[in-house]
């Protein structure tokens, strides 16, 4: 099977061919996303449990989760109690738009 993905040295690009690279890969894993999902929703829908391709085998598995309503908690036990046993993460978030010339491009064609 043939590998997509480009073996880019990230290092070696200016910042504004980094910015660039970052805004096409964005563009492309969002496509590559919404098509995978509706791939996927179409083998739900068609109530395939397991079918094997050339290349890969998929398989549907469901599971039941627990899941904790952080508002009962809150009002049951009050906010003091629930912050104490609360973890504090950081979480990056980058934020990728195209710029206007990109979308003047994009609307012309």
């Amino acid at each position: 099977m043939q590998n997509f993905i480009p073996n880019l040295d990230y290092a070696d690009l200016t910042d504004t061919q980094l910015c660039d690279e970052i805004g096409r890969l964005d563009i492309m894993v969002k496509a590559y996303t919404q098509a995978l999902n509706a791939a996927k929703t179409n083998f739900k829908v068609r109530g395939i449990e397991m079918a094997n391709g050339e290349n890969f085998t998929v398989s549907v598995r469901t599971d039941t989760r627990w899941t904790l309503d952080t508002k009962a908690l809150k009002k049951e036990f009050g906010d003091s109690w629930y912050d104490k046993r609360c973890t504090i993460s950081t979480v990056s978030t980058m934020s990728i738009k195209p710029n206007a010339g990109l979308v003047a491009k994009t609307e012309a064609a």
